[in-house]
């Protein structure tokens, strides 16, 4: 009788030691999508909360091409509110970006959240 729990629970071991191992290699997919498309909201404000207009905001992929400040995805310059949006087609993938912008004396770095690709809109708030 010792013999046959003893195999039982090697047996299990076993099983339980494969299906760890499959279960694991797995690519993400999200099951839910919205309607509303992905974006990362980009707001550029001064020290004061005003919104500052005409600055240049550079997205980056990479945070060695950020630090860099060589190939940017994409660069846009902020509207009246100090906002830009950078679209779907422009977000290449899931993960971090990163942002630099800059009124041409100053700069301010920052990196976002981790950006899904799901749903809405993601805003980053930078102060200049």
């Amino acid at each position: 009788m010792t013999m046959t729990i003893t195999r039982f629970f090697y047996s299990l071991g076993a099983m339980l030691l494969i299906l760890s191992q499959t279960a694991c290699n797995r690519d993400y997919e999200a099951d839910i999508m919205g309607t509303t498309p992905p974006a990362i909201e980009v707001v550029v404000k001064n020290a004061a909360g005003q919104p500052l207009q005409n600055t240049t905001v550079k997205l980056y992929k990479t945070e060695a091409a950020w630090n860099a400040e060589t190939g940017e995805i994409a660069s846009v310059t902020t509207n009246g509110q100090g906002t830009v949006v950078f679209t779907e087609q422009q977000l290449i993938e899931p993960g971090f970006y990163f942002l630099l912008a800059t009124d041409g004396t100053k700069k301010a770095k920052v990196k976002t959240k981790y950006f899904l690709r799901t749903d809405g809109r993601t805003r980053v708030n930078v102060t200049l």
